[in-house]
Order: C-alpha cells, then structure tokens, then sequence
C-alpha cells in the first residue's frame, strides 16, 4: 500500500489509511478473506513521484500480486510504466487512463465522464458561460484535457476564464475575485479542481447569489449529470 502519509498530500494518505484500517478489522473480524488474516503494510511516498518509483521497484521485487495506491495523478503515472507486465496496480486517484489489457487500474469515476456529467448539468440548467479554476500540477492538467474534451461534445458551452494556481498556494482568493473572474468573464458556472486542499467556501465575496451561477466540484455530479444532494449555489467537495 503506497500512499501520501507525508508531504502536500497527507491530507489525503491520512484518512485514506484509517479508513484502509477499519476495513483491516472490519474484514478480519469476519474471518478474514478466504479464511486468512488481512495485514496492509504501508508505504509513504512522501508526496513525491520520484519515491514512487523507487517504492514500486521494491515492492515489484517482493513479487507481490498487488500494489494499492499511490493517491494523485502524478504518483501514479509515474509507478505505471514499472507495472507495464504487472504486478496489478490500483491508483486511488480516478486522473489516470490505463491503456487496454494493461496491469494498471484507476478507482472512481473516470475524470472524463466526471466533466463530461458536470458540463452536461450546466448545459441543462441553461448555464452556458463556464469558467474554471485547477491546479498546475498533473491532476490540474488532467482536469484541463478532461474539461476541453466536454466542451466540445457540448456545443453552445464556452469556457470564459480558466485560472491557474500552484499547488503550494494557501489560497485561491485571487483566482475566483470578482475582478478576476466574476466581472471579467460572467461566468454561469465555476468548476474548481485539484488534488484537494484547495477548496473555497460555498460562497465567497464577489461570487454573489444568483439563480443562474452556480460552482461545483465533479465529485457532487453522478455520471447521468445529476447532483448528490447539493443546494444549486454551492457544494462541498
């Protein structure tokens, strides 16, 4: 099990592993799998993509038949090619895309048909003016590629702004201003995504309440476009 315990991204490995924790008792107390214990052994990447590769190539030469994790984009991109003839490789980030037949896998929803859900949603409420605030990491890139390509299968929706920001930014206030985005671009709808850590209030000055704007994060959205329980101004990540 590789997975960000320190770094940028422990915010993630954290409560990844006591949730991996609970299930370890959960599954052992009901006589484990097959009837042999469950034991994850952790490993911590540190946030970083280079100690990845060097954790993958130790555990490949234990032989093992599976390796959990890492958690982000570039972690797992990064451990991919060492897997290319296996062993299984089970990202926990839903941003990677495994080729066919190959040893690699990504949990969740594809982050593909995540916008391609949150862009048909806009389009339906008559929200035609997006704009988009990511990170300039690979997560961040992925979400750019994933958001160009629902753009295009909506014909009628334009992207009116798109922000950038550093994944070691203790804000995104700049971004999603009034002056910046809001009064510059009008947008209908805010898209806001990164690895995490990041996130915005529902509601910040500047991004004032209306009917007709509205700011998700993908993960509110099933993949028929309709939204998990969240108010129309607002969601929580």
């Amino acid at each position: 099990m590789i997975l960000p315990l320190t770094g940028g991204a422990a915010f993630l490995g954290k409560p990844e592993k006591q949730a991996l924790d609970a299930l370890e008792g959960v599954v052992n107390k009901k006589g484990g799998i097959g009837g042999r214990p469950v034991k994850f052994t952790y490993y911590d990447d540190a946030t970083t993509p280079a100690t990845d590769v060097q954790l993958v190539n130790q555990i490949k030469a234990k032989n093992v038949p599976v390796i959990l994790g890492p958690s982000l984009v570039a972690s797992c991109n990064a451990a991919a090619p060492i897997v290319a003839n296996g062993p299984v490789l089970y990202c926990f980030s839903p941003g990677i895309h495994p080729a066919k037949d190959s040893y690699s896998f990504t949990s969740s929803v594809s982050t593909i048909d995540l916008n391609r859900a949150l862009f048909k949603y806009f389009k339906a409420k008559g929200m035609t003016k997006i704009a988009t605030i990511t990170s300039t990491d690979a997560t961040g890139q992925d979400a750019d590629n994933a958001i160009k390509t629902a753009v295009t299968e909506n014909p009628g929706v334009t992207l009116v702004a798109q922000e950038h920001f550093n994944t070691t930014d203790v804000s995104v206030s700049a971004q999603i201003s009034a002056d910046q985005v809001v009064r510059r671009a009008g947008p209908g709808g805010l898209e806001h995504r990164d690895a995490g850590g990041h996130g915005v209030p529902r509601r910040r000055p500047g991004w004032p309440r209306h009917p007709d704007r509205d700011h998700r994060w993908q993960h509110d959205l099933r993949p028929d476009g309709a939204v998990r329980g969240v108010p129309a101004e607002g969601a929580a990540h």
